[in-house]
């Protein structure tokens, strides 16, 4: 028998063991299946149809938090999975066809990069995920997000580009998915106030995230039906309109540089949650809490609230939980 021969049938029980010491398979309450490989100092993408070890058809693969810096092509050969999770992973490379097998069954995609390396969203997550609905990226350095960059990506509904380093998203970059996208997080980046000129063009927003960015002042010149959720924490915010925003029901502006005079309109009458913590608010405008609010959490931690008016909180009939630590309140009023 030649030598090399015998070294196949030598080695391959053995890698097929080590395998199954790495990743655990299992079943979750709702049913789905998945494959662990997460926090094992893998250095590359196990061959998992090679050793044919789990049902190749399942949910979800985690291989976050390991060592893994390039996704070479047919590494996904045979597999069928919906989820795939490899943050933690600080990602140098993407061959452009890494994602091929996986193109009309990857539905959620979780992606960490490395900032020193990869400039630009890889080819592969721009042509070969057709059925994608969530879509994460983490740690590029983006500078700028072009357009038409999700034209291929039909059915995407949640979109995540946290710590990317924005400066400036270009007119038509969610032109393609402006009618359908209904999560946007844009956290941790470097973007400024022409932002809101590009979200009034997604109607279909539910959930918006924007903390720790650069947007000194905010408005939504469309009326969006759609928006529930809202953060513009951290941000130097030093305006804020209030209008066009009917059925948002979380709002949180903490840590701004807000005043009295600077927050314009009412808050929406479906609002539950308002969080203006560390801002500088003193006093509410008369026409901030109308009589029909929804609020149920207010948040007004270290602003130097001044509560010296017994109507301050008049028409707060529904409210659950109200914070007012660390503010220069020195007497409640009586109330009436």
């Amino acid at each position: 028998m030649p030598l090399n021969i015998l070294l196949i049938f030598l080695l391959t029980p053995s890698l097929a063991i080590n395998l199954l010491d790495l990743c655990q398979s299992g079943i979750r309450d709702d049913g789905s299946n998945y494959v662990h490989c997460a926090r094992k100092s893998l250095s590359e993408i196990p061959d998992f149809s090679s050793h044919r070890l789990f049902n190749l058809a399942f949910d979800e693969l985690i291989l976050s938090d390991n060592a893994i810096t390039h996704i070479h092509a047919n590494v996904f050969h045979n597999l069928r999975i919906k989820r795939l999770v490899m943050s933690g992973n600080r990602l140098k490379s993407i061959d452009k066809n890494a994602f091929r097998e996986l193109e009309n069954y990857l539905e959620q995609l979780t992606l960490e990069f490395d900032s020193t390396i990869v400039d630009t969203i890889p080819e592969a997550i721009k042509t070969n995920l057709a059925n994608i609905r969530s879509l994460t990226l983490t740690g590029l350095n983006l500078r700028i997000l072009p357009t038409n960059t999700f034209e291929y990506m039909k059915k995407l509904e949640i979109l995540s580009l946290k710590s990317c380093n924005l400066q400036t998203i270009e007119h038509n970059a969610f032109y393609s998915i402006e009618k359908q996208l209904r999560h946007l997080y844009l956290d941790y980046n470097q973007l400024d106030n022409r932002i809101s000129m590009i979200i009034n063009r997604v109607i279909t927003l539910e959930t918006l995230s924007l903390s720790h960015n650069h947007i000194n002042q905010y408005e939504l010149n469309l009326v969006n039906k759609n928006l529930r959720y809202l953060d513009l924490s951290y941000n130097g915010l030093m305006k804020l309109s209030l209008t066009n925003m009917t059925n948002l029901q979380i709002l949180n502006v903490q840590n701004n540089l807000l005043t009295s005079e600077q927050i314009n309109g009412s808050i929406p009458n479906q609002l539950k949650e308002l969080i203006l913590d560390f801002n500088s608010i003193r006093i509410f405008n008369k026409n901030l809490i109308t009589e029909k609010n929804s609020l149920e959490t207010l948040s007004l931690q270290s602003n130097d609230f001044l509560l010296n008016n017994s109507n301050t909180f008049r028409h707060l009939h529904k409210l659950k939980r109200l914070n007012l630590a660390r503010n220069n309140i020195k007497t409640i009023p009586k109330g009436k």
